[in-house]
């Protein structure tokens, strides 16, 4: 008998001896396969692709320092990195300070070595190279590249920090703004704001007009630009400690520029996304009072002043001890006149269009929900006015009379038996009658006419007892039924009672 030697079994060359005497050496313990080993001892390695955020890119930058260290020592374990030499010149550069020629050398790295691991490094060391030289512009677009390129880079902090600064330079008003920078609320009129308190004007943005002369900022519309670059910070980094801030400066300056719709959705995300940031409680009164300049007034929708009353009393409840409360409950009283001045204009409206049902309807809800209103006299005179089944709501119980008869209603009347379909002509035990359409210069139709031939098909015939609803069974009871008591019964009045 031939025998096959292997590195740690014995098997044979017979078809059925071999296969069983290796299975009785595996399962022995002599040979283990490697997933039997993994079962047995649990083997689960860890890896960095599970984790996430500010500890992975810590993970990252430690191996990356390890393979540096290697690669130096020259009995690395690992294959050096390529363009590690270059790299080093790069830096070399930057560190004795001359950034134009350090800023040139990363980019060659970053150009030559796209599929290297060092390409990262090279983009991120060009951006500081150019922000080192106050060339904000250039980068920001370097980091806004790596931030495409790589999303979970290892300098995510600090691009997140250099963002932040480049945005404030590039911003007139880089602080949290206040209520009295905002424009105020004219509660006479709505529609037309009041100037902001503050006696500082911020700077109109000019979009057209080129800069070629400060190299700090951007050639066009620097305010643009701070926006997309505080936008990058909380977007790519939602954990970090700057995104709170990022978002809180962005809605500030929309508060101040005059667009409350964009003020109050930054307001709203930062309550929403951020509960404990330190911004939070000037995020509700800043945002309750966007959210009432964006009220228009009673002819346009009154959800942004439903929801500013919200807000405001949403921030009463959470910091009672607040500096702006006095002026929170004087807006609060104004906006419950406001509300009064909605319904007074559907009780004028109404009335215009001859509608006193409508009218009185809002009148009185004008009367219920407010009553200590300056419209609720008049209320009461036009109560008066439509009379007394009016005034005491009678006539408000009553329901609306029927529509006048029409050519349409007449060819297709309406179905009024409350849904219910009427059965079909000759059912036996059916006390309804069939309905007739009446036709502007029909001929009358006899009884005893012939009627017309039924079409052939291939399906049997129905009967009538198909066409009769069959009775469920919970429905069951002792008395006999007929076949008309599965069917609705028909009152004087044409109507049919359930």
């Amino acid at each position: 008998m031939t025998v096959t030697h292997f590195p740690h079994c014995r098997l044979t060359r017979r078809p059925w001896a071999g296969w069983a005497a290796a299975w009785l050496v595996l399962t022995a313990g002599g040979c283990v396969t490697p997933w039997e080993r993994s079962a047995l001892l649990d083997d689960k390695r860890a890896e960095i692709g599970s984790v996430q955020g500010p500890t992975e890119r810590r993970l990252l930058g430690r191996l990356r320092q390890n393979r540096l260290d290697e690669s130096d020592s020259g009995d690395a374990l690992l294959k050096p990195i390529a363009g590690i030499e270059d790299y080093r010149k790069a830096e070399q550069l930057y560190e004795e300070q001359d950034f134009p020629a350090a800023e040139k050398a990363f980019k060659k790295v970053a150009k030559e070595y796209k599929k290297s691991e060092i390409r990262e490094d090279a983009l991120f060391m060009e951006g500081e190279a150019a922000y080192a030289q106050d060339r904000y512009s250039r980068a920001h677009d370097l980091y806004a590249q790596l931030l495409k390129d790589y999303p979970t880079t290892r300098h995510l902090d600090q691009i997140s920090a250099r963002m932040f600064k480049i945005a404030m330079v590039w911003l007139d008003h880089p602080q949290v703004a206040e209520v009295g920078e905002i424009q105020q609320v004219n509660h006479d009129n709505y529609a037309e704001k009041l100037p902001p308190a503050a006696s500082d004007k911020p700077p109109k943005r000019n979009v057209l007009l080129p800069n070629f002369t400060d190299r700090t900022r951007p050639v066009f519309d620097p305010q643009g630009n701070a926006l997309v670059a505080l936008r990058s910070i909380w977007t790519n980094d939602p954990s970090g400690p700057l995104a709170d801030d990022a978002l809180m400066l962005t809605a500030s300056y929309h508060a101040r520029a005059g667009d409350f719709v964009e003020a109050d959705r930054h307001f709203t995300m930062l309550r929403e996304q951020f509960p404990n940031s330190p911004h939070v409680q000037k995020a509700f009164e800043l945002g309750s009072h966007v959210k009432l300049m964006s009220y228009q007034g009673a002819p346009y929708d009154g959800q942004t002043l439903q929801d500013a009353e919200q807000l405001k009393l949403a921030t009463l409840r959470l910091y009672p001890e607040m500096e702006g409360r006095e002026r929170m409950e004087a807006q609060l009283k104004k906006i419950e006149e406001a509300k009064a001045d909605r319904l007074w204009s559907m009780v004028v409206f109404y009335e215009r269009k001859g509608r006193k049902k409508a009218a009185a309807t809002y009148c009185h809800m004008l009367i219920a929900e407010h009553p200590e209103s300056k419209y609720v006299a008049e209320a009461k005179t036009r109560l008066a006015k439509y009379g007394v089944a009016y005034a005491d709501g009678q006539a408000l119980l009553n329901p609306y009379p029927d529509p006048p008869p029409t050519l349409w209603t007449a060819i297709f009347p309406p179905d009024d038996h409350g849904g219910v379909p009427r059965p079909p002509n000759g059912v036996p035990g059916s006390t309804l009658k069939p309905e007739r359409v009446k036709i502007a210069g029909a001929k009358p139709r006899e009884v005893d006419e012939a009627p017309a031939p039924a079409k052939t098909t291939s399906k049997p015939p129905r009967s009538a007892k198909d066409d009769i609803p069959r009775r469920l069974p919970e429905d069951s009871d002792d008395e006999p039924r007929s076949a008309a008591d599965d069917f609705p019964e028909e009152d004087d009045s044409g109507h049919t009672r359930l």
